[in-house]
C-alpha cells in the first residue's frame, strides 16, 4: 500500500489515499478529513439507503437537458455532489469522510471540485465558517478580498502576491472564532487566474507565481503557490462591488449591510439551523471587530494598479 498523502488546509487535517497537488504539508490539532478514491459502484453502495429519500437541494443546467451539477442531501448519510467533467463526491454528514469519484482526467483538473466545493463543505460541517474570498497575509494578519465570481478577486490576489504579500488562499476563506477574535485558516496552494489577466502578466511574473499546472478550456490558468502555514488573525475585509468609470474608490463601511455579509458566505445550500446561527454570529463578529471596506471598482484601473493601492491602504493602518 502506498503511503497516504497528508497535509492541512481549510482548518482540516487531511489524509488521502491519492495525491493532491497543492495540498500544503503540515500537521496540527485539527479536525480530520479522510479522503478515499472510489468508483461509481462504491459510491452507489455507500449512498444506497439514501436513494429515493434524499433531497435535491441544488441543481444546475447549462443550456442542455441533462443536469450539469447537483447536490443531494440525506440526514443520515450526508451529501452527494456531482459536476460534469469533474466527477462525484460523497461527504459524510459530519464532514469527516469523503469518497471521491474522478473522471479520467489529470488530478489537478478534477480536484477543482474537491478543493472548490467538497472540502469547503466538509470544513463547514466540521464547525468552521466559509467565505467566498481570496486572501493574503501582510505583517502577520490576513487581508481578505470578497466578491462574487468574476469580480476580480483572484487577479487582485495574484498582484498582491507579486508585490510582496504572502499567499493565503484563493476563492475559499475558512474562519473560526478563537478567544474573542476571528482567525483564518490557509487554503490550498493553487490559484486560478482568468485568461485575460494571465495574458497581461509578464513572463517573469508567471515564473514568480509558481509552476503552471494547466489550463481549463480558454477561461482559466492554474498555478501552484505555497500558502503560509498556520492560522492568522483576520486583519481587514475588502468587499468588491461594481463601480463606475475611472479608478476604484475605497471607503470604510461603518455599518455593514448584514445581507451583504451573509451573501459572502461560500455555501448557501447546506444550512441546517445550527449552522445558520453560526453564520449569523460570525457575520456579527465581523461587523463588530474587523475593519471592512467597500471597493467600488473602476473600469479604467487594472488589477495591478488596484493591488498597489490596496497594499498602501493596508500599510497605512487600514484607515478609511
Amino acid at each position: 500500500m502506498p503511503e497516504p498523502t497528508r497535509g492541512t488546509a481549510f482548518g482540516l487535517r487531511i489524509e488521502a489515499d491519492f495525491d493532491i497537488p497543492g495540498l500544503p504539508s503540515g500537521e496540527g490539532d485539527l479536525p480530520l478529513a479522510e479522503l478515499l478514491l472510489a468508483d461509481e459502484a462504491q459510491l452507489a453502495r455507500a449512498w444506497g439507503a439514501a436513494e429515493g429519500r434524499a433531497t435535491r437541494i441544488r441543481e444546475e443546467r447549462f443550456g442542455r437537458d441533462e443536469v450539469d451539477r447537483f447536490i443531494d442531501a440525506d440526514p443520515e448519510i450526508g451529501y452527494r455532489l456531482f459536476a460534469r467533467y469533474f466527477g462525484s463526491c460523497l461527504i459524510s454528514r459530519d464532514g469527516a469522510r469523503l469518497l471521491c469519484v474522478p473522471p479520467p482526467v489529470a488530478s489537478w483538473r478534477w480536484q477543482r471540485l474537491l478543493v472548490g466545493r467538497c472540502l469547503p463543505l466538509a470544513a463547514m460541517l466540521r464547525g468552521y465558517e466559509v467565505l467566498h474570498a481570496g486572501a493574503v497575509e501582510i505583517d502577520g494578519g490576513v487581508v481578505a478580498v470578497v466578491g462574487p465570481s468574476g469580480s476580480g478577486k483572484s487577479s487582485l490576489i495574484v498582484h498582491l502576491v507579486l508585490q510582496g504579500a504572502s499567499f493565503f488562499t484563493d476563492d475559499v476563506l475558512v474562519l473560526q472564532e478563537r478567544e474573542e477574535q476571528l482567525v483564518a485558516h490557509p487554503g490550498f496552494g493553487v490559484i486560478n487566474v482568468r485568461t485575460g489577466e494571465d495574458e497581461r502578466l509578464a513572463g517573469p511574473d508567471r515564473d514568480a507565481l509558481g509552476p503552471h499546472l494547466g489550463q481549463t478550456g480558454r477561461s482559466k490558468h492554474h498555478y501552484g503557490l505555497t500558502p503560509v502555514q498556520g492560522e492568522r488573525p483576520l486583519r481587514a475585509l475588502y468587499l468588491l462591488s461594481p463601480g463606475r468609470e475611472g479608478s476604484a474608490t475605497i471607503a470604510r463601511v461603518s455599518a455593514p449591510d448584514p445581507r451583504r455579509l451573509l451573501a459572502s458566505a461560500f455555501i448557501h445550500d447546506v444550512r441546517p439551523p445550527e449552522q445558520l446561527a453560526r453564520l449569523l454570529h460570525v457575520c456579527a463578529r465581523l461587523a463588530a471587530s474587523v475593519p471592512i471596506f467597500d471597493v467600488a471598482l473602476g473600469g479604467d484601473e487594472g488589477a495591478a494598479a488596484l493591488a498597489r493601492r490596496l497594499r498602501e491602504h493596508v500599510d497605512d493602518g487600514v484607515r478609511a
